[in-house]
């Protein structure tokens, strides 16, 4: 099993927290773009909010960080480091970015990317981008899903149950 050293916890807390930024500069983007066209872009969460809570955790938090980053930290940026790391940082996060669809999930995982491509230039092991992108997904099934969705449920159960009131008055 790799080790995972007293130098890669300051860079995962590191790496953790711009993340968090990424998130924050993601979603005002996005909110600009809705405003700028007029129309909402983050509804393609809703298929994520949907499915079975167990699909989503074996989807999102387990195989997801696995499998991607053997993908994009492992073959692609391998591959493309005889260009010179940090260009392959930038196009492995610009890959990333694209194959997660909408732009909601693109400008997030655009900035995930360039986080977990710098990870693992800076360690040279793939396992803390692996780690990483575990809990990042970890947190996203738990806050943006599970919570977001009892919100959505609670809400629209307080209408259905206004709206049936108003409708046996």
């Amino acid at each position: 099993m790799p080790r995972i050293t007293k130098k890669t916890i300051p860079l995962l807390l590191i790496g953790f927290g711009l993340m968090l930024v990424g998130n924050y500069a993601g979603n005002i983007v996005v909110q600009f773009l809705s405003e700028l066209l007029g129309r909402d872009l983050s509804s393609s969460l809703s298929v994520v909010l949907n499915a079975p809570l167990w699909a989503n955790i074996l989807i999102t938090v387990v195989a997801a960080p696995i499998l991607e980053e053997l993908l994009f930290r492992g073959l692609i940026l391998h591959t493309l480091r005889p260009y010179g790391e940090w260009l392959a940082v930038v196009l492995t996060a610009i890959l990333f970015g694209f194959i997660h669809g909408g732009i909601t999930q693109s400008v997030f995982a655009f900035l995930v990317g360039l986080v977990l491509g710098w990870l693992t230039v800076t360690t040279r092991n793939i396992w803390p981008a692996i780690v990483l992108h575990f809990i990042n997904n970890a947190l996203f099934e738990y806050v943006f899903v599970q919570v977001v969705n009892a919100s959505f449920n609670a809400h629209h159960g307080a209408e259905e149950t206004n709206h049936r009131e108003q409708a046996s008055q």
